[in-house]
């Protein structure tokens, strides 16, 4: 979690602050990392919330997920009147090997960051490691990855 906060706000925070600037709104179902990710993210983050899993299935976890900062997100534009113009969603593991300007993407477009490291595993342990941890191999056997 630190080494992927620190990529996050290295890579993202302080790379758009010259172009407007990032604010972080957290969702995680790790409660008992709350103040852990919360702490990480200080002084970017503008909110968060930590639940406990509400179901196994990769996919639907990770769009329930979404949705939940997704709305997050639309309180907060709420409160200070103004609307975000872009929202990038990463994952909380995710480590942003170099600047991200996000002045450069379109906010017509939907954009998809994605670069599976089971496909780079060198062999079948490094594989059934990576899939231990995410569930990689399960996601793209139903055709998501």
């Amino acid at each position: 979690a630190t080494l992927s906060a620190l990529t996050v706000l290295d890579n993202v925070v302080d790379a758009n602050e010259p172009f407007g600037g990032v604010d972080v709104h957290l969702h995680s179902w790790n409660p008992e990392l709350a103040v852990l990710l919360d702490s990480l993210y200080g002084r970017a983050l503008r909110s968060s919330s930590h639940q406990p899993v509400e179901t196994a299935e990769k996919a639907r976890s990770q769009a329930i997920s979404i949705s939940r900062a997704a709305a997050r997100i639309v309180a907060h534009e709420r409160r200070r009147q103004l609307p975000y113009t872009l929202v990038l969603v990463m994952r909380l593991d995710l480590v942003v090997g170099g600047p991200v300007r996000l002045d450069t993407l379109s906010p017509h477009n939907v954009w998809f960051g994605e670069r599976c490291c089971v496909h780079a595993a060198l062999s079948p342990q490094h594989r059934d490691a990576v899939n231990a941890t995410c569930g990689a191999l399960s996601t793209a056997a139903r055709g998501g990855v």
